[in-house]
């Protein structure tokens, strides 16, 4: 660092001699005693050169051996005072000072009347004096008790007239030019001051320190943020050049910032490191400018400083925070990654995206179709489904499969997130993928084990059921073939004969039916017609009408006019309707009824099976449609509880259903309920 100059270091005691007290804070108040002290501290630098000099060419001046002391008492009394807060009685004080001066020198002095009269000269500094801290009307009083205590000289007979007037003309003339200068410079310093007060409330209040400084780079005013910021008061920074203030580091670079704001450049925002009073630094972001009069001349140097330590500590705390984020995501095993939209750009994916996909995560910032050309083609769909439910509820989960470059897929579970903007647009998704397929392989093979025990649980469910139904009609065969054997009599024999074909033609029913669930279980395809309904169901009235007659069973069938079409296979169909209406017209007891009736309404066809039949217990409703179930125990009514569950399954098969109404001892109501098609 270069040294200081002495007019630096002389500009620094001044300074610190004339600086106010702190506890004027006030800043019109701070100015005045600023001024204040400075006339008094030169006042009394003036004296001691002057008074010896005084003495010394005045040597039969004997009153001087007590007028300097006193006047030395008094200018020393009015610099303490004019230091602190009684700064005007320390005007005061200098005042009574000249005014002591003149009288004493008026009666003490050596000399004619004309030459002591001189001292009345000094009136003009009295009045001077007070225009610095009198009001208007306090100043026009002195000023007229000075041109009055001048005149009063006409009458002292040892006073000229012509020096008289002489003074009385000086200190006439002179007061008055200060009396009306005074006005005017207070008149325009209040409405100065008044324009000035809004850019001073700013200065001050100014969450940012701001710093104005001379050309050369000294502090001349900073504001309350500024002297707190580096931990000085604000005086004490006025006269620190910004070397003091700045780490010796980077001296040179503010130097050259100096050189170059007085080069007339502009000088974009920079930082700095600071040092405070404690020798703390202090980072700092700086607006400098150069501030120019009317004319373009140079003035100051204004320099609007930010203190940067609360926003490199959350930077560092968000630079930890990220670094933490980084690692534990780095660390998952799940894929995790980050896309901008609209466009689906992928800006961030963690290195586990690799393991799982067999691609690294730069090959799909590179390009951004590679994520949906790494999706398994029949998943697509449901893939572009999600992101469309994305988009409109703001996240979506699915499970979908991926095709590794080396042709094996993986099952991923993903969910993902929008994030949003301050308006609510989309900017971002955020994602995580697990690897799931070993748990799909895991779920697949539960599956199947359970679709295999359910395999086995009907298989040795049916092998029960249909080892009951065959045992009956082998029993019966059995026996009549034995007995075949024992008797001889034509007629006995023709019995025995026709109860073996009764059960052998029963056998073949049962095989029948059981041939027909098979081919239900193994999903044979439906042949799909546009068929009549009412002629359908009229097939299959004819097909129980023999039953019905043997019972004297009323058979009534009522359709709808101009029924729409249903598209089915009419083998099957007929097949389920016939079993619904062979069911109600076995469980109806002789003498009773059975109607059928359609319908069509809200695209689908009704058919009623209704039969006035016992009804069907609560308890029994829930077996009905199991196979081989029978409500009798003891297999009195015909059938082999298989015609229902027939039913049920090719009414689904056809995307319908059947539902009952019953009541016991009222009949039940089994209603087929199909979709219509053209």
């Amino acid at each position: 660092m270069p040294p200081k100059s002495p007019l630096y270091h002389i500009e620094r005691l001044w300074g610190s001699l004339t600086r106010p007290s702190p506890e004027l804070t006030n800043r019109e108040e701070r100015e005045l005693a600023n001024i204040l002290s400075s006339v008094e501290l030169a006042l009394l630098l003036a004296a001691m050169i002057i008074f010896p000099l005084w003495i010394v060419g005045n040597p039969v001046f004997t009153a001087l051996s007590w007028l300097v002391p006193a006047l030395g008492v008094l200018l020393v009394a009015a610099y303490i005072l004019g230091r602190g807060r009684s700064y005007r009685l320390g005007a005061y004080t200098l005042l009574i000072a000249v005014y002591f001066t003149i009288v004493s020198v008026m009666l003490a002095a050596p000399g004619p009347m004309p030459e002591r009269m001189t001292a009345l000269d000094f009136l003009v500094t009295a009045i001077l004096l007070g225009s610095l801290i009198l009001s208007l009307p306090q100043l026009t009083l002195l000023f007229a008790v000075s041109v009055l205590g001048v005149a009063a000289f006409f009458g002292v007979p040892e006073a000229r007239p012509v020096v008289t007037f002489s003074v009385l003309v000086l200190v006439t003339v002179t007061s008055a030019l200060i009396l009306l200068t005074t006005k005017l410079r207070r008149s325009h310093l209040q409405r100065l001051i008044e324009s000035e007060r809004p850019y001073y409330a700013l200065f001050e209040q100014s969450h940012d320190g701001v710093f104005l400084l001379n050309l050369q780079g000294v502090h001349i005013k900073v504001n309350s943020r500024a002297a707190e910021m580096l931990g000085y008061t604000q005086d004490e920074i006025v006269g620190l050049s910004f070397r003091d203030t700045v780490a010796p580091s980077e001296h040179e670079g503010s130097e050259n910032v100096l050189e170059r704001l007085l080069a007339g450049e502009r000088v974009p925002i920079y930082e700095r490191t600071f040092r405070k009073k404690d020798g703390t630094p202090i980072p700092v972001e700086i607006s400098v400018a150069l501030v120019r009069n009317s004319a373009g001349q140079p003035l100051h140097i204004q320099s609007v400083v930010r203190d940067l330590t609360e926003r490199r500590r959350q930077e560092a705390a968000l630079l930890e925070s990220e670094a933490q984020l980084k690692s534990i995501m780095e660390s998952m095993q799940e894929m995790v990654w980050s896309a901008s939209l609209p466009e689906f750009r992928f800006r961030y994916m963690n290195p586990h995206t690799e393991q799982i996909l067999g691609r690294p995560p730069a090959a799909f910032y590179e390009n951004t179709r590679l994520w949906f050309d790494t999706v398994h083609p029949e998943d697509r769909e449901a893939a572009a489904d999600a992101g469309r439910a994305l988009l409109q509820d703001g996240q979506c989960e699915i499970d979908y499969r991926i095709v590794r470059p080396d042709g094996a897929a993986r099952w991923l579970h993903s969910r993902t997130w929008l994030v949003r903007d301050g308006s609510g647009a989309p900017v971002r998704a955020d994602g995580l993928a697990t690897d799931i397929t070993e748990r799909k392989l895991a779920q697949e093979q539960a599956f199947a084990l359970a679709i295999e025990k359910e395999r086995v649980r009907v298989l040795i469910q049916f092998v029960q059921s249909a080892s009951h139904e065959l045992r009956t009609p082998l029993s019966t065969i059995a026996t009549s073939v034995y007995l075949l054997t024992r008797v001889a009599e034509p007629d006995q024999r023709a019995v025995y004969i026709a109860q073996v074909q009764i059960q052998i033609a029963r056998l073949s029913r049962l095989i029948d039916k059981l041939l027909v669930m098979t081919e239900l279980d193994s999903g044979t395809p439906l042949t799909l017609t546009a068929l009549d309904v009412n002629r359908l169901v009229q097939r299959c009235m004819d097909g129980v009408q023999r039953i019905a007659a043997q019972k004297e069973m009323a058979l009534v069938f009522s359709p709808a006019p101009e029924l729409p079409r249903v598209v089915a296979d009419w083998d099957w169909l007929e097949q389920a309707i016939e079993n619904v209406i062979d069911n109600a017209v076995r469980f109806t007891p002789e003498g009773g009824s059975v109607s059928v009736t359609t319908c069509a309404g809200d695209g689908r066809v009704v058919i009623d099976v209704r039969d006035s039949g016992p009804g069907i217990p609560d308890t029994d409703l829930p077996h009905i449609f199991e196979r081989f179930w029978r409500a009798d125990e003891a297999h009195s009514t015909p059938g082999f509880g298989l015609g229902l569950p027939i039913a049920q399954e090719v009414i689904r098969r056809h995307g319908g259903r059947i539902e009952i109404e019953t009541s016991p001892g009222q009949g039940s109501v089994f209603r087929i309920v199909l979709p219509t098609g053209t």
